[in-house]
């Protein structure tokens, strides 16, 4: 006997998404849905646990399925005066792991609040959010089935999620229901907002006496959106932000057992003014002079040469070097010895911050699409089709492809800067003041690129030069006002 509900075969991830939705709860499930209605959007849905099975929608095994691994299985910490009838006096706090999150486990009742709750939330400084203001999304969320409140001016039938009754009616049910008169009560419909005090039967989110999840609400109608990914097992670990701009630009999660990392474009607004990439356009390629030089000064194996390039040698050939002008990732200088004559150690750190591989392959998809275009079609302008040794395993000019022949062939194009930064001492990883004096030793100023507080997106050359010239003007000004004051 199969369980499982019906197997969707999961699309390759992206590297990069517009957004990126992190669970598959009520609120996930909504904004996922809602976000890949604009197809232009890509959108990733991450979800921590698998697909839904069929016992799931049954409501009379709610409680089995809080013992299964459809629940995190979370158990609130032992204090005293509580949980003391429960095992090692633990209360257990369920939590929905999988496709539809806890609204998989719970008991499916469906209850608005009332308007005094908005209300107070607005009034708590949250413009946007009084019950006048959020009542129209409570009816665009329903579809309401209960036959005497379809046309009700409080309910609608448009909605993804179906509200109802349970189609099974104990006669405990209508006991419990008659006795309200007893109590000065009356039934009434508590999900409107004048009279939200009296005795109902619950009103669940189910269909034809299934549970119906907000997987089954808003992300099964429109699975198959191409531009909706959802990747199942998939545990958010870290929410990446930039530290810059303290603002987020992707997250990590462990999918089979392996870290992951993708990013999103949409909400986070990456240097809007800066360029990120600068193209290097070169007459000629690693083939020129038949290897010799410019391939040999990079350092290019003769393996990859012979492979890749060297059928270029009697062939005209350009070149376009994408070159990342505020990489993230950070290296680093170490001593090799206290031997002042002995080489440093040299740490590029490169693809550190995964952002910068993604950006780069951005800019070198760019570059190709720049090769296709009419004008260089009119030269007979060819992509070298041979792949990279070592990204054969991928499908050319795929983006990880390009990730990989960015991680072959790096280069930092002689722009390393940085080592000795310019800041206030307390920032503790500064080492030269505004005026590039060496903190805590007198008589010692450094002028190169190694104070650039942080990347510049240029070329550093020109940068350096005002370097040294602002240097010159700060000793001078310094020691001019000594010379004067010991000359009076």
């Amino acid at each position: 006997m199969r369980l499982y509900t019906k197997t969707y075969p999961e699309r390759p991830l992206l590297p990069e998404y517009d957004f990126i939705v992190v669970g598959s709860g009520p609120g996930g499930a909504a904004v996922a849905n809602r976000l890949s209605e604009n197809r232009n959007w890509k959108v990733l849905l991450l979800e921590a646990g698998g697909e839904q099975i069929p016992f799931s929608e049954w409501p009379l095994i709610v409680s089995y399925f809080q013992l299964t691994s459809f629940n995190w299985g979370y158990r609130a910490e032992k204090q005293p005066g509580q949980c003391q009838a429960m095992i090692k006096e633990r209360c257990r706090w369920p939590r929905g792991k999988g496709l539809g999150g806890s609204s998989v486990l719970n008991y499916m009742i469906y209850t608005r609040g009332t308007p005094r709750d908005y209300d107070r939330w607005a009034a708590m400084g949250n413009p946007g959010w009084s019950y006048d203001e959020v009542y129209p999304y409570f009816l665009k969320i329903e579809n309401m089935t209960i036959p005497e409140l379809k046309n009700s001016p409080h309910h609608s039938t448009k909605g993804y999620v179906p509200v109802g009754y349970n189609p099974y009616k104990s006669e405990v049910v209508d006991a419990f229901l008659e006795s309200s008169k007893y109590v000065n009560q009356s039934t009434i419909d508590y999900n409107q907002p004048e009279n939200y005090l009296g005795f109902s039967r619950i009103q669940a989110t189910t269909r034809n006496g299934k549970r119906v999840s907000s997987y089954h609400a808003y992300i099964e109608p429109v699975r198959n959106r191409p531009n909706l990914h959802i990747s199942l097992h998939s545990q958010v670990t870290r929410v990446l932000i930039a530290s810059e701009t303290k603002t987020v630009y992707g997250v990590e999660f462990v999918k089979n057992g392996k870290k992951r990392i993708v990013f999103a474009r949409k909400e986070y607004n990456r240097d809007p003014s800066y360029p990120d990439i600068e193209f290097i356009f070169a007459i000629g390629s690693l083939a020129a002079d038949s290897g010799h030089t410019v391939r040999r000064g990079m350092g290019i194996s003769d393996e990859c040469y012979n492979q890749v390039y060297k059928h270029l040698e009697e062939k005209n050939t350009w070149t376009i070097w994408p070159m990342l002008l505020l990489p993230k990732s950070r290296g680093k200088v170490l001593l090799g010895s206290r031997n002042p004559l002995k080489e440093p150690l040299l740490y590029g750190n490169y693809f550190e911050d995964e952002s910068d591989l993604w950006t780069l392959v951005e800019g070198i998809k760019l570059a190709v699409d720049l090769s296709r275009t009419p004008p260089f079609q009119r030269i007979g302008s060819q992509l070298n089709p041979v792949p990279l040794p070592g990204c054969q395993q991928y499908e050319f000019e795929s983006d990880q492809y390009w990730a990989c022949t960015a991680r072959q062939i790096t280069a930092t194009v002689h722009h390393m800067s940085g080592t000795c930064r310019m800041g206030i001492n307390e920032d503790g990883t500064t080492v030269v003041d505004n005026e590039l004096r060496v903190h805590g030793i007198k008589g010692l100023r450094v002028a190169d690129a190694s104070v650039m507080p942080i990347l510049i997106a240029a070329h550093p050359m020109a940068p350096i030069y005002m370097i040294g010239e602002k240097a010159a003007d700060m000793i001078k000004s310094t020691w001019e006002q000594l010379d004067n004051k010991i000359i009076r």
